[in-house]
């Protein structure tokens, strides 16, 4: 009896271990993973993670058909995406970090993309054509209780949350060009906050709720801007020939993730929130697009960045 009941205790201590080496393997790899993005060709795109400085570089997802536009859980844990791996249309997925099985969220057969996590982790909002028209959609983080928040003959794409939860920001149409708009988290009391006739795009809400970055097609290429909340102190922060676009924040607020298309294909930088001191930290891929910046405090420091700089990229 006494031998049995030892046997048990070094059986539970073991798997006890076990899961606990698993687990620090698990937060390892995690603590690297801070940037998600595409990579691939463009036949066979996949969610890739990497440091804040380019290095660390991991395969996230693996499958033969397309991956792409990665979002981070608000714990850093999940991560979702949109994929084409059923055979008819984009469809959103999530899969867990350390453990990769993707699970399939949206259920319409109609293309459903962009998605983006609420701040509580409860609900994921995102674009789909299931009315016959983009508009903006949430949905349960299980995927569960979809329903529509914008109503529109124009397109409404692009949705992000804003820090406290009670607002979202998206893409419309609906006036002239394509501008930058936010809602309430219910859909009501829509406002626009650019007001170009041309594309802005892809917009991004600061952590401390009180900027928004997007994208914008102006002076025949893409750059990224930076906008107050109201509406005021718009600026070009990129001001480049180089095609700049899907800017994401670093959870501090400090520094934005973007891709740029500078050298023929697209790749992936950071520079500081206010326009200066580009990196270059994911440029020896086949291509490099779509970041998504971890929740978790970690930017890139003084130490760390690569010696490119944006002088030198537009030398050449």
């Amino acid at each position: 009896m006494r031998i049995r009941l030892k046997a048990s205790n070094v059986l539970r201590k073991s798997l006890f271990l076990f899961f606990w080496v698993v687990a620090l393997i698990g937060m390892a790899r995690c603590a690297k993973a801070e940037i998600a993005f595409t990579s691939g060709s463009v036949e066979n795109l996949d969610i890739y993670l990497m440091a804040p400085d380019g290095k660390d570089v991991e395969r996230f997802t693996h499958h033969e058909l397309s991956n792409s536009q990665p979002t981070w859980s608000p714990d850093g844990k999940q991560i979702a995406f949109v994929s084409d791996r059923n055979g008819l249309s984009f469809q959103i997925y999530v899969a867990t970090i350390g453990i990769g099985k993707s699970i399939k969220l949206s259920q319409h057969l109609a293309h459903n993309r962009s998605p983006a996590w609420s701040p509580d982790g409860k609900q994921i909002v995102f674009s789909s054509v299931r009315d016959g028209n983009p508009e903006v959609y949430v949905m349960n983080a299980d995927g569960t209780n979809p329903r529509r928040l914008t109503d529109h003959p124009r397109v409404d794409i692009h949705p992000a949350w804003s820090p406290d939860g009670k607002q979202i920001v998206f893409e419309s149409s609906r006036i002239f060009g394509s501008d930058i708009f936010i809602m309430n988290a219910n859909g009501t009391n829509v406002r626009r906050v650019t007001t170009s006739r041309f594309w802005d795009t892809e917009p991004a809400w600061s952590p401390d709720g009180k900027r928004i970055a997007f994208a914008s097609y102006r002076d025949k290429i893409f750059d990224v801007y930076v906008i107050n909340v109201d509406g005021t102190g718009e600026r070009n922060l990129t001001n480049s020939k180089s095609r700049d676009q899907h800017p994401t924040w670093s959870p501090d607020g400090q520094q934005i993730a973007y891709s740029s298309e500078w050298n023929g294909i697209y790749s992936i930088y950071v520079m500081n929130a206010n326009g200066g001191e580009i990196v270059g930290i994911a440029k020896d891929l086949k291509v490099a697009m779509h970041p998504a910046w971890s929740p978790r405090f970690l930017a890139v420091s003084s130490e760390r960045k690569l010696p490119t700089r944006w002088g030198t990229l537009k030398a050449k």
